[in-house]
């Protein structure tokens, strides 16, 4: 795992007990960030963990894949790869 800037970077944000994804990093509530990298998405979801910490709640597998496949396509878009 490396260390990056917090704008190098995607948040995932906890407002009113969902996550969701924080590509402006303007998002009101805890939050926690991600690498950009396929790498680091995919870890995360399929981390056993249940509880992220940084978020204040526990996310299950499905809610895990569901963030990762969303951040996968939002940065597809960007680069136009979709």
């Amino acid at each position: 795992m490396n260390r990056d800037t917090k704008r190098a970077m995607i948040r995932i944000a906890a407002s009113n007990g969902a996550p969701r994804i924080d590509f402006e990093s303007r998002a009101p509530g805890r939050g926690g960030y991600l690498h950009p990298s396929d790498e680091c998405i995919q870890r995360f979801a399929s981390s056993k963990m249940r509880e992220v910490r940084s978020l204040g709640m526990k996310l299950d597998r499905t809610q895990r894949m569901e963030l990762a496949n969303n951040i996968r396509k939002q940065l597809a878009s960007k680069t136009g790869e979709e």
